[in-house]
């Protein structure tokens, strides 16, 4: 349930960013707002229930009844309600129940009647909302389509936004060193810097972990309580396999 929820907090923190701009267009519609109540609840300590499966799909009929970044944001608050009843299964589809709403998200930011923003800086507001529970969630599960595949399987926006924000959750980047607060690791989040300004993790007995300039990035992360030691490594390990020896 701890997870379920740390993936709901963070559908429920995007769709309110841009509930707004339905409601402005649609002010007697109450749909997408049950939803999003539906999923506060659940957020708050409450149990699943009914209420966050049958809330969802009316406010995904309010999108069809609106258009633009109205209807990306009614999107968004269905498919907040609905990530409560993400599945465990390691299915790449599960993905949507994590991404999508987040995804609808960047569309409406976007899209925004006024002051619309670009993709990419729509991309970092919704980053910044995610915490260290839900990349932990999230890299449990295969990956969504690549961007290109995205584009080629699917017409729908959305798909390749998800792609996207897919891709830089698992790498951890510069936005998740800025905006998420250190928690507890293994490592101390104050390390010392080598003579070639390479950083030197500590473990708890105070014995210095030095990284050559291949690991840093892996040491950089976990040291800063990102991501779990192997759940780092394994990412890792998949994207640098090429340059990777064997016995690392």
């Amino acid at each position: 349930m701890d997870d379920l929820r740390a993936v709901t907090a963070y559908n429920l923190a995007c769709a309110l960013e841009v509930i707004d701009l339905f409601e402005s267009l649609q002010p007697h519609d109450l749909r997408p707002r049950e939803a999003l109540v539906a999923a506060q609840d659940f957020v708050d300590g409450g149990p699943r229930s009914r209420a966050q499966r049958i809330c969802a799909p009316p406010a995904h009929r309010a999108s069809k009844e609106v258009t633009g970044a109205a209807a990306h944001a009614a999107m968004a608050a269905g498919d907040a309600s609905a990530s409560a009843y993400l599945h465990p299964l390691a299915d790449a589809a599960q993905v949507g129940h994590i991404l999508r709403g987040p995804s609808f998200c960047v569309l409406a930011l976007e899209s925004r009647p006024v002051e619309p923003l670009t993709r990419a800086d729509a991309v970092t507001v919704v980053l910044a909302k995610a915490t260290p529970a839900l990349v932990d969630v999230l890299v449990r599960y295969p990956r969504a389509a690549s961007g290109a595949r995205a584009e080629l399987t699917s017409s729908r926006a959305h798909t390749v936004v998800m792609s996207h924000l897919d891709d830089q959750l698992r790498r951890g980047g510069r936005w998740m060193r800025t905006s998420v607060e250190p928690r507890s690791s293994t490592l101390n989040s104050q390390p010392s810097q080598r003579d070639d300004g390479i950083p030197v993790g500590v473990r708890r007995d105070g014995t210095e972990i030095a990284a050559g300039r291949r690991d840093a990035p892996v040491c950089a992360v976990v040291r800063a309580g990102r991501l779990s030691a192997w759940q780092t490594l394994r990412t890792y390990l998949d994207e640098h396999r090429r340059d990777c020896c064997t016995d690392r």
